[in-house]
């Protein structure tokens, strides 16, 4: 019997059913912001893990860049000096009849010899000039191939240095490479010239085929000259940067000028009892019309303003009457034979004798 104006009662249990439903709802929807806020965090994760790599990495090159710029900051230091001192030997005015005084005034005057100092200076510092970061003086490792393992004459090069003890150390290209001496080289070309000149010494051959002037700057950085004390250091490094190939472009002479000079820079600082002979790059191709031979010319216009070394050029020795290169002095016009060697080492000779008997 239904009493009329009275509700039906619910079923048994839909009441309370209908109460769990609600915080059921609740429930998953904070299950679902739950989610979305998780997605958020893990994105953010991502990010600052990028953002982590990123600065490590820019932390790192700055630290790379720090010692190239302490050096370079020293070898426009010392450019400056010399080319004042030269300036006052010549007696140079300035505009208003005075001699000229480095850093005497706001805007000090320079000739054309400080001029090209201060661009190498600046190079030096890995910096951009025209819009084209200087490659030469950027150290990296190897980046071309050649006839021998890099890395493994690197190895070699750590392995016997400490050893060895070297009275004297050669530091360049495959020109110095092929020539003789230790590491043993997988094929010599002057082995005759070397022991005239370097027979009696104990001597180290940092010479590495294909290098440039950055890889030379790598290598020095990566223990080479670590602990040794030289009486003599030869450098000759330069002609590879004069190619351009698909692992590193051309350099201009400014640019491979201050490549040259940061390895003196430091070989100076780890050894600075040690003479720097620095040669002036071998004329390279058959022709002295070659557009080649007038880069290395500039290029060694450059060199011969880098103080603190001595200087030792021999490419008239090296050429015909005809500016011309003969094969029994460079089978390839690049790379001597065992007679332009002995060109090379008949130059050395009286330096090396005198530097012993210091």
């Amino acid at each position: 019997m239904r009493i009329k104006g009275l509700k039906p009662l619910p079923a048994p249990g839909a009441e309370p059913f209908r109460v769990a439903k609600k915080p059921f709802r609740v429930a998953k929807e904070s299950l679902l912001v739950a989610e979305k806020s998780l997605r958020v965090a893990k994105k953010s994760l991502r990010v600052a893990k990028k953002s982590l790599l990123v600065a490590k990495e820019s932390f790192r090159v700055a630290k790379k860049s720090l010692p190239v710029a302490k050096e370079s900051w020293l070898v426009a230091k010392k450019s400056f000096r010399v080319a004042g001192e030269r300036s006052a030997v010549a007696g140079q005015p300035s505009a208003g009849g005075r001699r000229m005084k480095l850093f005497s005034g706001r805007n000090p005057r320079y000739g054309d010899g400080m001029k090209r100092l201060i661009l190498l200076a600046l190079l030096g510092l890995g910096g951009v000039v025209h819009g084209q970061t200087n490659t030469a003086v950027i150290p990296v490792p190897k980046l071309e191939n050649d006839s021998y393992d890099w890395a493994a004459r690197h190895a070699d090069v750590l392995r016997i240095q400490q050893w060895l003890d070297p009275e004297i150390v050669l530091i360049g290209d495959s020109i110095t490479h092929f020539w003789g001496g230790e590491p043993k080289a997988n094929h010599v070309n002057g082995a005759p010239a070397w022991q005239s000149v370097f027979g009696k010494y104990r001597t180290l051959n940092l010479g590495f085929g294909w290098d440039r002037t950055q890889n030379v700057l790598w290598r020095l950085d990566h223990g080479e000259f670590d602990g040794l004390h030289p009486r003599v250091v030869i450098v000759h490094i330069g002609t590879n940067n004069t190619s351009e190939t698909a692992h590193a472009r051309q350099n201009t002479p400014d640019e491979i000028a201050a490549g040259v000079a940061a390895i003196c820079e430091r070989i100076r600082r780890k050894a600075p009892g040690a003479k720097i002979v620095l040669m002036n790059i071998f004329p390279r191709e058959q022709s002295p019309e070659h557009p080649r031979r007038k880069l290395i010319t500039e290029t060694n216009l450059r060199l011969a303003q880098i103080p603190g070394v001595t200087h030792l050029d021999i490419g008239a020795k090296l050429l015909q009457p005809d500016g011309t290169i003969a094969r029994d002095v460079m089978g390839d016009f690049c790379h001597p034979t065992n007679k332009g060697y002995q060109i090379w080492a008949d130059a050395l000779a009286p330096v090396i004798a005198a530097a012993m008997q210091k």
